[in-house]
């Protein structure tokens, strides 16, 4: 009798385990991996915190003068500037931020791209790029899903593959490209 009975709570466990997994497969899995420059929206929007507002409104690639009739005495960028939508880079709940600049933000076939996970604090910026489009990869780096930017600059496509060192992503030497980023 206590073996069956022992089997039984196992069992339940192991099914109950398995549907855990899958709930968080399958969230996970329907989080957006690719962004690109000529989307109208991304898939999941995520509203911007502040707290990340206040580190774009600092970064030395938002312009200078920030436009007083869009924004009447504002001292943060506008959210309108960014389309922002939440992923796991990890093996943790922690909800990662992906961010691409809009106009006035954008470029000719470029944006900008940064990536923001979550401190105790707020938020501190773990990646900076730009490209044409920004991919989540499966592959992992200490832990974080390595990304991939690319974007075709001079009639030649350029990728770059980013890979976590354990503070933030860098961009990895890549024998396929023959060249840096173009700027």
């Amino acid at each position: 009798m206590n073996r069956k009975l022992a089997f039984v709570a196992l069992m339940g466990l192991i099914v109950s385990n398995d549907s855990i997994c899958l709930a968080q497969r399958s969230q996970r899995g329907s989080e957006q991996r690719v962004f690109g420059a000529e989307a109208e929206s991304f898939k999941h929007p995520f509203p911007l915190p502040e707290a990340i507002l206040e580190i774009l409104s600092h970064d030395r690639e938002i312009p200078e003068t920030i436009d007083e009739k869009e924004t009447p005495g504002a001292k943060l960028v506008p959210n309108s500037w960014f389309f922002a939508s939440a992923v796991h880079l990890a093996d943790s709940d922690e909800k990662d931020v992906v961010v691409m600049g809009r106009c006035p933000l954008c470029g000719a076939n470029v944006v900008p791209f940064w990536v923001f996970r979550p401190t105790a604090d707020g938020y501190e910026q773990v990646m900076f790029g730009r490209g044409l489009a920004l991919e989540v990869m499966r592959h992992r780096t200490n832990g974080y899903s390595d990304i991939e930017t690319s974007l075709v600059s001079q009639r030649k496509p350029w990728t770059g593959t980013w890979r976590f060192n354990g503070h933030k992503y860098v961009l990895t030497p890549d024998t396929k490209n023959h060249s840096a980023p173009p700027d």
